[in-house]
């Protein structure tokens, strides 16, 4: 409960919020919808308030799916695809690649793929060299796609279903491939040292042998061959460009390869032939010829090419690397052995064994090693792998574990649902690996390029060679800049610049617990600038809750009036009637009773009691209380007691009447008497009405519980409460009354509260210049008290599940680019007629389905977090594709020599091979980025003992994927010790004098700096030094009048 105090009446006067925007009142602009109400919606409208015994539409907002056919032809991306045709039997598989080095054969392989007939889609990604190919299994096959792939040059292998992609298979062989290429890299370097010194000793300090063994046109041969035999070890070892590059260029789909084996290979093959010139030279009498071609020989060129490139692909793999860190991460998350309870007896067995129905047993330490539910003992779950919610979450029998997951404390036992492939950590990768090999629309340009890239570059390489020699100028000249031109053109960085910023992307996504399913919703997320978001289960808690329970006066008369041993049954109007008639007017501003009741009843004479007021009685009362005994205050410390214990006879009655119930607000009821440890018998004789109320006896009184209408017409009058009621609805919350033996006793009122985190969330978006829309299907009243609290723009409100759709596309019609964010079935329509759709996590499966972003944690500020890292990859993405055009643009002129006559500018192929290196390692280093932005969140985070805080960028835009910001007081040491925060659980609360009493008795502590006291969670969380010792705040809580549970 919120609070369990009685509002303040206020007028019946309320003007209605312009924000707010009904669907009637949009009815010109929804496509011709009318303004249509069910008949809950009417019923709710004639009893005038907010009333959830007249709300059981589940079945109707279900069915709203099947008046909305055009949203069942929509992919996840909202855009529409070709239906399914009779006989189609579509289906999707992954394909292992390998021999893909870039852009080009990326190109290559989906082209490939895309014209095999049946084929529906086909996206091949680099970073996991994999095809994800979607086609109709009837008219094709997966070995005729595998066949067509190793026929244009590259290898296939069939992923087979519920094969799991493991830490094994893909962190340890990808760096077993880097170890192997670092000895590559290391040996070719030692090897092209020695070729380089060889090649410059005369331009170096030499020993005199040097210079005697290779020195003078009569050493030219041997100069030359030494120098090839150093190269040849160097050619061996990075043998996979002339194996790649030359086969490509055989199957008609050159590459980045076929460009370093035609430059590479054309330096050696003139090196060749320098070496048989110079010894037909020797041969023949000309050691001018042979000097001649000793200073044109260009094996060195060749090594160097070689190296650098490998030098270059060696730091990009490891930059590359990182940027799939995310899925190795969560691979090597997964347990590789379980224990097995067989028999009675506990058996290790390997995790690929599990099998569905199996009980495992889980220890303190151990990770879970299936989805399952527990069905013996408890344990703290540390779920932050998959939610990134640091705070290990308490399970017991009953309750659902995930695999991945790490106990932190206790001992259970477990039955397997989901294994392997099945589980939910396998179903995140899967997602992640999926949006990493899908394509951006951004870089389709990019990839149109990539796939002419190399043969174009080739071209203009032989343009430059004949053109140079065509103006005069020399062989070795034009040679030159052809070769230049093949090294430093680098189709890479085209290729690279959009997927490794998506990788890297949805990784640190996945590891916040947002799972983006495509790079097309990362470029929408970039572009929003209206974030639509249902009410229910989004912005509120999605269940009612109690917030205040308000006794009527004649029932707070009664627990006063009531002797000792008396119960609430048993009033005395006598004695009511005489006290309200001597309290003065002032002392009860609204309120039957003050301090000054308190003060009538110690003066009572000794004669008198009061079951027998005696007329004498009511003057002495009046005359003994002093002026400064009746302050203008409602209620006492005494008459808080006495309220109190009427709210509690009141909770009682209500708990016996709602026992029997089904419906929610009863669940609500009950749920709050527990916690405050409130029981009763369920009533007799219980009847309900559906939409009314519920009647029944308790005891021997009979009771009645629901709206204003279903009291009246059993002759209670509702009048002391109506205004009570009315403030209460205007807040947005649902009163209930309550009567018993014909009188009403009090109201108890349930709403759905915001959470915590809504306000926060939509403060940030205001600030990142996105206009936030609440769209519900509640009464306009409801919506703007939720407005009003969250600091929303506009409520769009009384709108059926199958008018949401509507509402999204006439935003869209406007010109918006529009996020929705809901989780329940009826927001399936417009989740996917938005442009980008996000899914809570706690939502239907046909919500998350129909949304592109999956929020796992259930907390709306990761909505923000989504937007924020959309636009950082945006940006990056831009970068990217920006250098590699201007790269490309700039360098090949420059390669070519188009400068060299105004400028005398020009590159050697040697230099140019460096460029081309540096400019893929660019292009993911920038992408990093956004990796290491998630890493310094993750530390900011942990420095203040929070790990899912990060520090507050003062642009909210530049927020990539922590959680937006979190109100920490301090987090720095202070004098006698560090700040932490210690929880501790009170019981007695009733209300929020409770709470305030608590606070002050905590807060009055020495080293504690604040206590935030819940009276719904029943607990105080304290920032406090280490010094404050569990027993001072034991002794302060009994002190005040409390109990203390730990």
């Amino acid at each position: 409960m919120q609070s369990l105090k009685q509002p303040k009446p206020v007028g019946k006067r309320r003007a209605k919020s312009e924000t707010v925007e009904t669907c009637r009142q949009m009815k010109c602009r929804l496509r011709g919808t009318g303004p249509q109400k069910n008949s809950v919606m009417a019923e709710q409208a004639a009893t005038g308030g907010n009333d959830i015994y007249a709300m059981d539409t589940t079945a109707k907002q279900a069915a709203s799916i099947m008046k909305n056919p055009a949203a069942a032809e929509k992919t996840a991306s909202g855009k529409n695809v070709k239906p399914q045709e009779k006989g189609e039997k579509m289906v999707k598989k992954t394909f292992d690649i390998t021999g893909m080095t870039c852009a080009a054969c990326v190109a290559r392989v989906e082209k490939t793929a895309a014209k095999l007939p049946g084929m529906h889609k086909a996206a091949v990604s680099l970073l996991t060299n994999t095809l994800e190919a979607e086609f109709d299994e009837s008219a094709l096959s997966a070995g005729e796609i595998a066949a067509a792939v190793r026929k244009a040059g590259y290898g296939a292998t069939l992923r087979e279903a519920g094969q799991e992609r493991t830490a094994q298979s893909a962190g340890e062989l990808a760096e077993q491939a880097q170890q192997q290429a670092k000895k590559r890299l290391i040996a070719s370097c030692i090897l092209l040292a020695v070729l380089m010194y060889i090649a410059m000793h005369h331009m170096l300090p030499a020993p005199a042998f040097l210079h005697h063994l290779f020195g003078g046109a009569e050493n030219s041969v041997v100069f030359a061959f030494t120098q090839f035999l150093l190269l040849l070890p160097i050619l061996l070892l990075n043998r996979q460009y002339f194996t790649s590059g030359f086969s490509k260029l055989l199957h008609g789909a050159p590459n980045m390869d076929t460009l370093i084996a035609v430059g590479s290979g054309s330096a050696l093959a003139y090196g060749v032939f320098a070496i048989f010139r110079m010894a037909w030279g020797l041969g023949h009498g000309n050691p001018a010829l042979a000097e001649q071609y000793m200073h044109d020989l260009y094996f060195e060129a060749a090594g160097m090419i070689l190296t650098l490139i490998s030098l270059g692909k060696y730091l990009e793999a490891r930059s590359r690397g990182k940027t799939t860190e995310a899925i190795s991460k969560l691979m090597d998350l997964a347990p590789k052995t379980a224990t097995l309870l067989r028999d009675g007896q506990e058996v290790e067995i390997p995790a690929e064994q599990i099998a569905v129905g199996d009980i495992l047993v889980v220890r303190a330490g151990q990770s879970i090693p299936a989805d399952g539910i527990i069905v013996e003992g408890h344990g703290a779950i540390d779920a932050s792998a998959l939610t990134g919610e640091s705070v290990p979450e308490e399970k017991t029998v009953g309750d659902r574990v995930a695999a991945a997951c790490v106990s932190r404390g206790g001992y259970f036992q477990m039955r397997a649902e989901k294994v392997g492939g099945d589980t939910a950590i396998s179903g995140i990768i899967a997602l992640v690996e999926q949006a990493a090999a899908s394509k951006a629309p951004i870089s389709k340009l990019a990839d149109r390029i990539a796939g002419i890239f190399v043969p174009v570059v080739m071209g203009i390489s032989a343009v430059t060679l004949a053109a140079w020699l065509i103006s005069g100028s020399s062989f070795e000249f034009a040679f030159n800049c052809a070769i230049a031109v093949l090294v430093i053109s680098c189709p890479c960085a085209l290729g690279l610049a959009t997927p490794v910023a998506i990788m890297a992307a949805t990784g640190a996504g996945a590891s916040r617990g947002i799972l983006i399913k495509s790079a097309e919703a990362i470029e929408q997320l970039a572009k929003v600038d209206t974030v639509v978001l249902d009410k229910t289960g989004t912005l509120t808690e999605g269940r009612p809750q109690v917030t205040d329970v308000v006794a009527a006066p004649h029932w707070i008369a009664a627990m006063q009036a009531a002797p000792a041993g008396g119960t609430a049954e048993q009033l005395h109007p006598a004695f009511t009637e005489a006290a309200v008639q001597a309290a003065p007017a002032e002392s009860m501003p609204r309120q039957p009773y003050s301090t000054f009741t308190e003060a009538a009843v110690q003066a009572a004479p000794a004669g008198g009691t009061a079951e027998q007021p005696h007329p004498a009685f009511t003057g002495a009362a009046v005359q003994a209380a002093p002026a400064e005994s009746m302050p203008r205050q409602p209620y006492s410390t005494f008459m808080e007691a006495v309220v109190q214990t009427a709210q509690k006879k009141l909770l009682e009655i209500a708990v016996a009447l709602e026992k029997p119930s089904e419906h929610p607000l009863a669940e609500a009821i009950l749920t709050c008497a527990a916690e405050q440890g409130v029981e009763a018998e369920a009533a007799q004789e219980f009847r309900t009405q559906p939409g009314r109320g519920i009647s029944g006896k308790v005891g021997e009184m009979l009771c009645l519980g629901g709206n204003a209408a279903f009291l009246e017409e059993n002759g209670v009058d509702t009048a002391p409460l109506r205004e009570a009621a009315e403030q209460l609805a205007q807040q947005g919350k649902t009163p209930l009354y309550f009567a018993a033996d014909g009188r009403a006793i009090g109201l108890i009122a349930a709403a759905d509260l915001p959470k915590q985190t809504s306000r926060e969330a939509i403060a940030v978006l205001r600030k990142m210049g996105i206009r936030a829309i609440m769209l519900t299907g509640d009464n306009a009243r409801t919506a703007e008290a939720v407005r009003a609290q969250l600091g929303i723009e506009q409520v769009i409100a009384e709108v059926l599940p199958e008018q949401k759709h509507a509402v999204i596309a006439d935003l869209r019609a406007q010109g918006r680019v529009v996020a929705m964010v809901g989780d329940g079935i009826n927001d399936a329509p417009a989740l996917t007629e938005a442009d980008v759709g996000l899914a809570v996590g706690a939502g239907t499966d046909i919500a998350i389905e129909s949304a592109q972003v999956v929020l796992i944690k259930n907390d709306i500020r990761d909505c923000v977090s989504a937007i924020a890292l959309g636009r950082k990859t945006m940006r990056i993405i831009k970068q990217n594709l920006f250098w590699a055009f201007c790269y490309n643009v700039i360098g090949i002129p420059v390669a070519a020599g188009v400068f060299y006559p105004a400028f005398g500018l020009k590159l050697s192929p040697m230099l140019g091979s460096a460029a081309m290196s540096f400019s893929s390692v660019f292009v993911v280093s920038n992408a990093l980025r956004l990796r290491w932005r998630e890493g310094r969140r993750k530390k900011q985070g942990d420095a203040c003992g929070d790990k899912t805080c990060g520090q507050q960028s003062q642009n909210p835009a530049e927020i990539a994927c922590g959680n937006i910001t979190k109100n920490h007081e301090k987090e720095k040491e202070k004098e006698g010790g560090s700040l932490m925060n210690k929880t501790v659980k009170v019981e007695g609360m009733m209300c929020q004098h409770c709470v305030a009493h608590v606070k002050k008795a905590l807060e009055a502590l020495e080293g504690v700096q604040t206590a935030e006291v819940s009276l719904e969670q029943k607990q105080a969380v304290l920032t406090c030094t280490e010094q404050v010792a569990d027993a001072e705040i034991k002794a302060a809580i009994e002190e005040a009048g409390y109990t203390y549970l730990g």
